[in-house]
């Protein structure tokens, strides 16, 4: 009988071979690509997008393609993507110029201003309607849920006291840096009150708070819609036009059927993901790009072409930005509070 060891081997290449394949198919296309004539000369020649992989190369490529397509269409210029094993391989593939530009947490955007010396042009934000239940403004901004199964004994942040908790990433601001504050804030030291994990990712998270394997999980609240519309979990979420207030919290907790995941906690604002481009090319072609990426909700066949719809903004005017760089203040406030190493927690 094959041992684990090497099925998991053979399933990894055998997922690699097929990711190399998609994206040499994308690179033969995107090299048949001509420069159009009205292209300024001053502009680059090609135009690559970095990402992280994450557990899945082949979605991140099925997600990010329609929107390479679409810069390459508006921009005239062959558009790649390039994937990285984690978030410093993405900073460091700006830096060193292999690629141009980068859609990454906020966490991993402050450590590339410092160290690839880039700028962000927009916000991604999902088309799901979800937040708009139940928060006024969130736009520009998702929020991280500390959540248990019901009937797991645990309804307050003080009953997470000597539980399991599973957290994502020691690099993932939704998933780790973002509720560990909150506990902090809340006298919960995630050091001593807590058995602390990592599950690597989001909807491993879920899936283990869901069979039980531990007692309570963080995630990003997006993460916690999307597998209940994929029937993973039952989720007692918010309903239309709620407020997230603790006491809606603690009662859309009363209301949750036994073996439902409830909340028990929303994280503050958390800045949302920005695309972010290398600031010493041509000012006017990262003008060209923020306008492309602006536009992304009045193209219909984008959005239709979308496997997750999602489209671009920049809040700056709404806060009194003199940049959108200062929407990530908090989260440099958040790295100085927790005296983080941004580099070794990208690293990770």
């Amino acid at each position: 009988m094959i041992s684990s060891r090497i099925r998991f081997f053979c399933i990894r290449t055998l997922c690699l071979f097929y990711i190399t394949m998609l994206l040499g198919s994308c690179g033969e296309e995107q090299a048949s690509v001509l420069r159009g004539p009205d292209v300024p000369d001053d502009w680059p020649q090609e135009f690559t997008l970095a990402f992280f992989m994450g557990g899945d190369a082949a979605e991140v490529v099925e997600r990010q393609d329609p929107v390479r397509g679409y810069l390459q269409e508006h921009l005239q210029i062959p558009v790649h993507l390039h994937l990285a094993t984690n978030y410093s391989a993405v900073v460091e593939a700006v830096r060193s110029q292999r690629a141009d530009a980068m859609m990454v947490g906020p966490l991993a955007y402050v450590l590339a201003v410092e160290e690839a010396n880039v700028e962000a042009l927009g916000i991604i934000v999902a088309d799901n309607g979800e937040q708009s239940n139940y928060e006024a403004d969130t736009d520009s901004v998702y929020f991280s849920a500390i959540v248990t199964r019901k009937g797991s004994g645990i309804e307050t942040l003080e009953d997470l006291r000597g539980k399991n908790l599973a957290f994502v990433d020691p690099a993932s601001m939704s998933g780790h840096l973002a509720p560990r504050n909150h506990l902090i804030k809340n006298g919960i030291d995630p050091e001593t009150d807590l058995n602390a994990v990592f599950a690597g990712a989001h909807p491993t998270v879920l899936l283990s708070v869901n069979q039980g394997r531990v007692d309570a999980g963080a995630t990003m609240l997006g993460n916690l819609y999307r597998l209940e519309r994929e029937g993973m979990v039952d989720f007692c979420g918010f309903r239309e036009g709620q407020i997230a207030t603790p006491e809606v919290i603690a009662a859309n907790y009363a209301e949750c059927p036994e073996g439902g995941i409830a909340l028990i906690a929303l994280t503050d604002p958390i800045p949302g993901t920005p695309f972010a481009i290398r600031a010493d090319l041509p000012e006017s072609f990262k003008a060209a790009v923020k306008q492309a990426l602006l536009a992304t909700k009045l193209d219909a066949a984008l959005q239709a072409r979308m496997p997750r719809p999602s489209h671009y903004i920049d809040p700056s005017e709404e806060y009194g930005y003199a940049h959108l760089d200062e929407h990530y203040n908090s989260v440099r406030q958040l790295a100085n509070l927790l005296d983080l190493d941004l580099q070794a927690i990208a690293d990770q």
